[in-house]
């Protein structure tokens, strides 16, 4: 199967681009092909159990948590 990054939409773009470098980091570690789909396994059965909006909310929140000294950096430096 061949992907047209291109053809897709953003979303799914930084969806493939996230799980490519994933895929990296666990091969860099010696992790198999089965332990990251295993892996990705348990994200997705997590998931089923969470409320989407619950689980999209704690996300968020973690993704500006991680992000917002990097940002107030770059303000700071402008």
């Amino acid at each position: 199967m061949s992907i047209d990054l291109e053809k897709l939409p953003p979303e799914l773009q930084f969806v493939y681009i996230a799980l490519t470098k994933s895929a990296i980091y666990f091969k860099e570690m010696g992790m198999g092909k089965e332990f990251y789909l295993s892996f990705c396994s348990e994200i997705w059965d997590s998931m089923e159990l969470t409320g989407l909006e619950c689980l999209k909310d704690a996300l968020k929140k973690k993704m500006e948590k991680d992000i917002n000294p990097y940002v107030e950096e770059y303000i700071r430096n402008k």
